[in-house]
């Protein structure tokens, strides 16, 4: 600041503070010469007078114009106190001074009063960069010190200048004095851990108490903690007013109430998971149980129909082989029983494949070609020729007498038929016609025994059984 004092006056008026030619001439303006600081406006020139003393002892320090130019609306007063334009003189203190003054007159317990009452005063900075803050009347009663100490302590720094009220809140007279009076820099240092502690402590006391008192303003956490740590064992000066007492305890007492109802709500919890857990193992053996019990009234059911319907594919294996199959199968697909097994191998080994019911005939005699397709039956005088496979009549034929035997070649296309009156005729079945008009003579045998007869595969000789001769083959194509 030295050398900024003239650089001050240099940009104010725009000449050297000291214009020596040589250097020997400089050096004895330095020590001799008084630089006009009228033209600069205060507080400005009160502090670069003060900078450019003579004396070393009454130039103010750097962190002092410092505070003193940073300060608030108080400013003129800090470079009052902090860095008088000439040195003070015994009737003319320093505001630091009269502070030490104040701060000497009263007894002990006033003393150890002034720490408690000044330092709620001052709002913690970065490093050493301390600022004012301000605090009501009942923020200074701590329970222990009485009253008339407090109102003795606050009416002498008052009277002094150094306390500023506006109505019931008071603050410093200066953020210089923090620094400028070596006591409170002091107490300040000492505090300064805890001073952030304390101003929130403080402000959450203060809202917690204007709110009133709800849950919601009280510390909690780490926030709690800390504070509750300094207050035990961090705090050198500085002591808890009602307010703040109460509100920490509030603060542990809602904590302690807090823990309690975790615990007691992870105890119900616990409790309600076991018996979650015990209610979802009953209910799942519950399940399984009834899983079982279903699955072998299953089983039972199924057995006991499958053999039901085993009894009835045995039934009508021999009148409806088709249906027997499928009932069969069916029985099978249920349960693997015995009664299933053997209507399996039943009708897998039977002869009978199928059953055409011919609706309206009852059959006396019937033959089929070989491959199945092509069926003839015969009743009294009546042939029919049905299609297996489509199930469809193809045909008729009337014969002139009861019909005693037939035979159907092998290829399907031809036909005999033996009637009551002693000849075989033979069919085209094509047609369900005579193939000519020649009929083949089959007497019956004086035993009453009508003699067989058969066709070739492909229809072309007709052999029929005699007495005498046992057999004769005949063409169908001519008389024989």
């Amino acid at each position: 600041m030295g050398l900024g004092a003239p650089s001050s006056i240099y940009a104010a008026t725009g000449r050297h503070a000291f214009d020596g030619d040589s250097a020997g001439a400089l050096t004895y303006q330095v020590a001799t010469h008084e630089s006009d600081t009228s033209v600069l406006r205060e507080p400005l020139r009160s502090l670069v007078s003060a900078a450019l003393s003579k004396d070393p002892a009454g130039r103010p320090a750097s962190e002092q114009l410092l505070l003193s130019l940073v300060g608030r609306a108080d400013l003129a007063d800090a470079v009052k106190g902090v860095a008088p334009t000439s040195p003070a003189g015994p009737d003319e203190p320093s505001r630091s001074e009269m502070a030490e003054a104040v701060f000497a007159g009263p007894g002990t317990a006033a003393q150890e009063v002034v720490s408690q009452v000044l330092l709620r005063l001052v709002a913690p900075g970065e490093r050493a960069e301390d600022t004012l803050r301000s605090a009501y009347r009942s923020e200074f009663a701590d329970g222990r010190t009485p009253q008339e100490v407090l109102d003795q302590v606050l009416t002498a720094f008052t009277e002094a200048g150094i306390l500023v009220w506006d109505g019931d809140s008071v603050t410093l007279s200066s953020a210089a004095l923090i620094r400028a009076w070596p006591r409170l820099r002091d107490w300040a240092d000492a505090e300064r851990p805890g001073l952030g502690v304390h101003q929130r402590r403080s402000e959450g006391a203060r809202l917690w108490e204007g709110n009133g008192r709800r849950n919601n303003d009280l510390l909690q956490g780490t926030a709690l903690e800390r504070t509750r740590d300094w207050a035990a064992a961090g705090r050198r000066h500085l002591t808890r007013n009602h307010t703040e007492r109460d509100f920490l305890d509030a603060g542990s007492a809602l904590t302690r109430r807090r823990g309690r109802l975790r615990v007691l709500l992870s105890a119900v919890l616990a409790v309600l998971l076991v018996l979650a857990v015990g209610a979802a193992a009953v209910a799942f053996d519950q399940r399984q149980t009834v899983l079982t019990q279903r699955q072998t009234a299953t089983g039972q059911r199924d057995r006991a129909v499958s053999a039901q319907v085993a009894g009835t594919a045995q039934s009508v294996r021999r009148t409806d082989p088709r249906l027997a199959r499928r009932l069969a199968v069916a029985s099978a697909s249920l349960a693997d029983t015995p009664e299933s097994r053997s209507s399996l191998l039943a009708l897998r080994y039977q002869w009978e494949a199928d059953v055409l019911k011919l609706p309206g005939f009852v059959a006396t005699n019937s033959d089929l070609d070989a491959t199945g397709q092509t069926l003839m039956a015969a009743a009294d005088t009546n042939v029919e020729f049905w299609n297996v496979d489509t199930r469809t009549r193809t045909g008729s034929y009337t014969a002139p007498a009861r019909i005693h035997r037939v035979d159907l070649s092998d290829d399907g296309k031809t036909a005999a038929v033996s009637t009551d009156d002693g000849y075989t005729r033979v069919l085209d079945v094509a047609g369900a016609r005579p193939r000519d008009a020649h009929a083949f003579p089959t007497p019956e045998q004086t035993t009453g025994y009508w003699p067989p007869m058969k066709l070739s595969p492909l229809g072309t000789y007709l052999t029929v059984e005699t007495p005498r001769l046992r057999t004769r083959t005949s063409t169908t194509k001519r008389a024989y």
